[in-house]
């Protein structure tokens, strides 16, 4: 990766600084030195180099809280006035703002639905509260060294309430703090909590775009490549035809019902064989993947890492520590899995779990903008701060960011898949349709930067995939199954299973 504190780059944001303080001054009217006051507080970190230890420049990762002060000129104003005071009062003006704020929040009862279209205070006006609430605290945190006397429900009540702009510096503060909000790790930790609040992220709008447009490329990627399409019809078949016995086969063959889109025979002899297919399968699948991710290729294993760990016990997973993912060829060539529309879009969410883990240690191959970046401090505090399965009930464990994202991913290019290879011809080995409540998870990831949790259904899986972004090309482009071979396969899925 690019490193950052480049000579040229360091110069650049130390005259940024200078910038953003005239501009506070000029457009959002801080007087006097209250310009200087706020950046030094709050967006500033030292010099990289030892020998200006006394000069600052502008912290990269606060650009979006920054910007956002121009459209929040009241926020600006209460910030000025919150830094000169001291640690006692700070936290007194922070739990004066919770209190305002939930005074305001809609209450769900049906008695109280009637009294509330009546009040004067609009969405905007608490919106407001939250915004100042989210960069009070953020400043409250960077200022302390250590946090003492803060209660972890103001901690919480910071997190759930942060706009897509501020949540990602601010859980990059919260991150050495979430043993004393949640609880240790390897004791006794509130994972219902943490699975709760985690719920409730907002990921950067930019962010959003950006994965929207990664997850068509990569749809398009596997779709246009002809080789890699054959092959995956070629064993979808024998997904399907591995369950009969041989003389079955051998009849339907010779009758060419088992014969592809193509007029070809299947031509996978035995599992062997058809190990062999899904290791090219999933290798050009990684490289289509990481190349569109902008990282070095994901090591693949085929073994598990723990050789007392049962073969049927997972179909593939990302390791954290170890960086690479395994896949388990036992468990995913059985048909009730799903076909090889949900084969592909299991390896596709395990990758993106890499993608995620490259984000939050900055080791993609180029710099990342700010939204980008914004959501690697997200995705490094829930990898930190991970809400098993096993422990916290299926929706919450689905909201977390990173499940979020990597379940739109994968189940969007799922469903491509799944379109491609029946609008090809193919017939067997696809699966079920992406089910109504996957297809929410595709549409809701629009909404993640406003609406973490979106509880009002779809109506149909046309508004959910538009949502999706399916394949958001120009009327006119060629289809993909209609596209000349690109790369055939080179010679390396996970079974996500809503537990990965």
């Amino acid at each position: 990766m690019r490193c950052l504190d480049t000579n040229e780059d360091v110069e650049q944001r130390e005259s940024a600084r200078t910038a953003l303080v005239a501009s506070l001054k000029q457009f959002v009217g801080l007087e006097g030195d209250s310009a200087d006051r706020v950046v030094n507080s709050l967006f500033v970190r030292q010099h990289p180099d030892g020998r200006y230890a006394k000069t600052t420049i502008l912290d990269a990762g606060m650009l979006r809280v920054a910007a956002a002060l121009f459209d929040h000129q009241e926020t600006a104003s209460r910030l000025a006035t919150f830094i000169k005071l001291g640690v006692e009062e700070r936290l007194t003006e922070l739990l004066k703002l919770r209190e305002q704020i939930a005074a305001l929040e809609p209450d769900p009862s049906p008695e109280q639905s009637l009294a509330q279209t009546n009040v004067a205070t609009s969405s905007a006006d608490l919106a407001k509260l939250k915004h100042a609430f989210s960069v009070l605290l953020l400043a409250h945190l960077r200022l302390v060294r250590t946090i003492s006397k803060e209660k972890p429900e103001m901690l919480r009540a910071g997190l759930r309430v942060a706009d897509a702009g501020t949540i990602g510096p601010l859980l990059a503060q919260l991150k050495p703090y979430a043993d004393t909000i949640y609880g240790p790790a390897a004791g006794k930790r509130d994972f219902t909590a943490l699975a709760t609040d985690l719920a409730t992220v907002r990921m950067p709008e930019e962010f959003i775009r950006d994965s929207q447009i990664k997850t068509a490329n990569i749809s398009e990627d596997i779709t246009g490549d002809r080789s890699l399409m054959d092959a995956l019809e070629n064993l979808a078949c024998y997904m399907v035809a591995r369950d009969w016995t041989d003389e079955m086969r051998k009849g339907l063959l010779k009758n060419g019902e088992l014969n592809l889109s193509n007029g070809k025979p299947m031509g996978i002899r035995d599992d062997e064989h058809a190990k062999d297919i899904l290791r090219s399968i999933v290798s050009r699948v990684n490289e289509i993947a990481c190349g569109e991710y902008d990282m070095h290729l994901v090591p693949l294993l085929f073994e598990p890492r723990d050789r007392s760990t049962s073969k049927d016990e997972v179909g593939g997973e990302y390791s954290l520590e170890t960086r690479d993912i395994y896949l388990n060829f036992d468990r995913v060539l059985r048909q009730e899995l799903g076909g090889t529309p949900r084969l592909i879009g299991t390896l596709v969410h395990e990758i993106t779990h890499a993608y995620q883990h490259a984000l939050a240690l900055g080791t993609t191959k180029h710099r990342v903008p700010p939204g980008v970046r914004d959501a690697g401090a997200i995705f490094d505090f829930n990898a930190a701060n991970y809400a098993p399965a096993a422990v916290v009930a299926l929706y919450p464990y689905r909201r977390q960011p990173m499940e979020r994202h990597a379940h739109y991913v994968g189940y969007t290019v799922q469903r491509n898949l799944e379109l491609a290879l029946r609008a090809r011809g193919a017939k067997r080995g696809l699966g079920d349709p992406l089910s109504e409540d996957r297809m929410m998870i595709v549409s809701a990831w629009t909404l993640s930067s406003t609406e973490p949790n979106p509880i009002n259904p779809l109506e149909s899986e046309r508004d959910a995939m538009s949502r999706g972004a399916i394949f958001p090309r120009q009327p006119d482009t060629i289809p993909p199954w209609q596209r000349s071979a690109n790369q055939p396969p080179s010679g390396q899925v996970t079974d996500e299973d809503d537990s990965s």
